[in-house]
């Protein structure tokens, strides 16, 4: 500034400087924000790291399968000798299990259920609902030290969580995340399953919507977890394993979820045109209960107990469950 008073540098040189330097500045801003974010994701790239280099469960899940496919072969031979419809008969179940996760597991009795059940879990907070479902829906596979858990292997059961998970993308992609049959994820249809749990109009344009959002966020609880249900019933698995369907719904809407679910176990399916029900194969629903009233609609009850598993009828169920 002093050599523009003088006359020794022009103003024009002298403003160029000047923008120069400002662009610097910007530059080297810009720099520096971009290094704080580096810096900052380091913790979460370490952790991934770490995670991406533990010990994977993959051989523990084919040993498994393994000898699913090879118990299911036995059971549909022994059943076959008693008539038609053998693998429709071969049952869920759970015996005696004792494993280490972190603490020491310790189950003693037996869940058996019929395909074609509704069954409910309940128990006082802490007891082990959440870990035995997660082990039935395969969610969770751990090494056994006595015990067992048996899914048979024919059917395809689907573990929905406790925790709703969307991703960005298409209202009609979200819905139809996992469906395996495409006539399972026809408009018409997952329209209609929203229908039933009163939750078509909550999505602008609905399954016509072509807007590619963050539906974790521009969803509230509520539809976070009813179209978590939607979900599933698209899929349309032979078994669902679920927590807490009714949790973040009222007692209206709760009936309205507990017999939907009830209509997916009788009629073998929601929403499945015009085929026969006895055509369809069987569907078994496995859940959690956040209120006791839900449990009404169970067709076997199962009490869970830090160490003991035991079936109960519905006048045994006590509202210290919940």
């Amino acid at each position: 500034g002093q050599k523009v008073i003088l006359g020794t540098l022009g103003l024009g040189f002298f403003l160029a400087d000047i923008r120069i330097i400002q662009q610097f500045g910007i530059e080297f801003g810009k720099l520096y924000s971009l290094c704080m974010e580096i810096e900052c994701t380091f913790p979460d790239m370490c952790r991934t790291t770490i995670f991406l280099n533990k010990p994977t469960e993959l051989e523990d899940r084919l040993m498994n399968e393994k000898d699913v496919l090879r118990r299911t072969r036995m059971l549909r031979k022994q059943l076959a000798a008693s008539g038609e419809g053998a693998l429709d008969r071969v049952p869920i179940s759970l015996r005696n299990l004792r494993f280490e996760m972190g603490i020491q597991f310790n189950f003693r009795g037996t869940i058996e259920i019929n395909q074609g059940t509704l069954a409910c879990f309940v128990g006082p907070h802490g007891s082990g609902k959440t870990t035995l479902l997660k082990l039935l829906g395969n969610s969770l596979v751990r090494e056994l030290k006595s015990g067992e858990v048996f899914m048979p292997a024919h059917l395809r059961c689907l573990h929905v969580s406790l925790t709703p998970c969307f991703f960005e993308g298409t209202f009609m992609e979200n819905m139809c995340f996992g469906v395996q049959i495409p006539s399972d994820g026809a408009k018409d249809r997952v329209r209609a399953i929203l229908r039933i749990l009163r939750c078509e109009d909550c999505v602008d344009g609905g399954v016509e919507s072509t807007d590619r959002k963050t539906w974790q966020s521009q969803l509230t609880v509520k539809q976070r977890h009813t179209l978590t249900l939607v979900r599933a019933l698209i899929a349309n698995p032979h078994v669902i394993c679920i927590h807490k369907p009714t949790m973040a719904v009222g007692t209206v809407d709760s009936d309205v979820v507990m017999r939907t679910l009830t209509d997916f176990v009788n009629n073998r399916g929601i929403e499945q045109g015009s085929a026969p029900v006895e055509a369809r194969r069987p569907r078994t629903v496995i859940f959690t209960s956040f209120r006791k009233s839900a449990t009404k609609y169970a067709d076997k009850i199962f009490k869970i107990e830090p160490g003991v598993i035991s079936e109960i009828t519905h006048d045994m169920v006590d509202d210290g469950f919940f």
